[in-house]
């Protein structure tokens, strides 16, 4: 399922010429991304409350892991794609290029592909 997701943000970008197609990339990427974390055999310990708190949540939990790259994964690479998606979703008033797109939909992919595999 995560993994069509990304399928999903690769396709729409390949083909992307609009603003509000690179916000849609990002916002997949992420959730994507997102997604595939929070059902990774690995975060199996994490407790999901299925509510919005699970992001915040999950990126704790990776922070406090005593895995070096489960620690990087929630310092560096969720966090600046939830900050790409929370900027293609809720800041309207300000341009989101293709740019930022490709930079969600290569971090979602290295998430999904070489962190997490």
């Amino acid at each position: 399922m995560q993994q069509s997701r990304l399928e999903v943000a690769e396709r729409l970008f390949a083909g992307a010429q609009e603003e509000s197609e690179f916000r849609t990339v990002a916002s997949t990427s992420y959730m994507a991304a997102f997604q595939h974390v929070l059902n990774h055999p690995r975060c199996s310990e994490f407790k999901i409350t299925k509510t919005g708190e699970d992001h915040r949540l999950l990126f704790e939990y990776l922070k406090l892991s005593t895995d070096a790259g489960m620690r990087r994964l929630g310092h560096n690479y969720l966090t600046r794609l939830r900050a790409l998606r929370n900027k293609a979703d809720y800041t309207m008033d300000i341009p989101f290029t293709r740019g930022e797109a490709e930079e969600a939909l290569e971090r979602a992919t290295e998430v999904i592909y070489e962190f997490l595999p």
